[in-house]
């Protein structure tokens, strides 16, 4: 909770009830002991209302919190829960919130325009601009006639990276922002999926197909150069995906595993290379994880893990699972989901959402 916000919040929130109960209690000549107990009640009342919906007015720590999507079996069928962790372990808090929370946004750096994939009427997908102000503004910048996963924006906005779930492609967009016109072109820079920007646009890493999918590797790219830097050795792990950079760049967390059945949750070892000085160190140590992010001060990795005798069927497609947490500093872990019957579909810290 972040203190400050939460004092402002209060003391706004308590001289506001208290001029109007005090104006209340004179129209109604209500005794000073039952106007007591109304404008404790009141008052009460508020602040609960104000820390439920508090996301929206900053009340807590953006940096230190994640907010997950669960999946429970219930009376008649599968639903679906959003609700908020923090990150000392002290377990969920409940807060209103839409179930497109975690819905993909992508905005271009002036916040002006939006990276969409449309589908078409024969099951392809393309990528377009979209204008924020004006929907039916949309430039198309891709022409894959294929299915497109895995697409993101170059944090300086003037490149598009993604995925056909065989090769991955980049697109310079820089013109259009300089003219307003631009010869959008695909450019395939190898076989792979799961394509994500380094902090630093210049650089991308994606898991490498092998030869009939049955190896995958780590590849770091240059954009400038073209040139591509091997991050995992095929001969320790037959498989290796689901790469995240660290924010400011200079490490990389990863799963390798000697078997998968799907790239974007299967579970392995997760290891972490600090890149300049080529150092792995398997976080994980032998208990299985999958889906790792970087806290947003590097200080920590959130994943999840069917350990702790998860793993468990909820469904005939959902094995119970649950997050957790590793501080890089102290080498420890913590669980920050306490059900045992409940499978997390997704997270992310909340300074990701936008």
């Amino acid at each position: 909770m972040n203190l400050k916000y939460y004092l402002d919040f209060v003391t706004t929130t308590f001289f506001h009830l208290y001029v109007w109960m005090l104006r209340a209690l004179q129209t109604l000549k209500i005794t000073s002991f039952n106007g007591v107990l109304i404008f404790c009640s009141c008052l009460f009342f508020l602040i609960s209302c104000g820390q439920r919906n508090s996301l929206g007015n900053n009340l807590i720590d953006l940096n230190d919190h994640l907010v997950v999507t669960s999946l429970r079996m219930g009376v008649i069928d599968i639903e679906t829960t959003n609700y908020v962790v923090n990150a000392n372990g002290k377990g969920r808090i409940e807060y209103d919130l839409p179930h497109e929370i975690l819905e993909k946004n992508i905005f271009s750096p002036d916040k002006k325009w939006k990276l969409i994939d449309l589908i078409k009427a024969d099951h392809t997908d393309e990528l377009y601009l979209e204008k924020l102000v004006d929907s039916n503004n949309r430039i198309q910048i891709t022409s894959s006639e294929s299915s497109i996963y895995d697409y993101s924006l170059s944090p300086d906005g003037l490149s598009v990276v993604y995925s056909t779930g065989r090769n991955v492609y980049i697109v310079d967009i820089g013109c259009f922002w300089t003219n307003g016109n631009c010869n959008f072109r695909s450019v395939n820079i190898g076989n792979g999926l799961q394509p994500l920007w380094a902090p630093n646009s210049r650089n991308l890493v994606y898991t490498q197909l092998g030869e009939s999918s049955t190896r995958t590797s780590i590849i770091v790219y240059d954009i400038k150069t073209g040139k591509k830097n091997l991050i995992t050795n095929p001969q320790s792990f037959a498989f290796c995906y689901q790469a995240q950079w660290s924010p400011d760049g200079l490490q990389m967390a990863y799963v390798c595993s000697q078997k998968v059945y799907d790239y974007n949750k299967s579970e392995g070892e997760i290891f972490v290379t600090a890149l300049e000085k080529s150092t792995n160190l398997n976080i994980t140590k032998g208990e299985g994880g999958y889906y790792p992010k970087w806290a947003p001060d590097g200080s920590k990795i959130a994943f999840l893990s069917t350990r702790d005798g998860l793993g468990k069927s909820i469904d005939s497609d959902l094995l119970s699972n649950a997050l957790f947490l590793y501080d890089l500093k102290s080498d420890r872990f913590l669980r920050l989901t306490n059900l045992n019957d409940e499978n997390i579909k997704s997270f992310a810290w909340l300074s990701e959402i936008k």
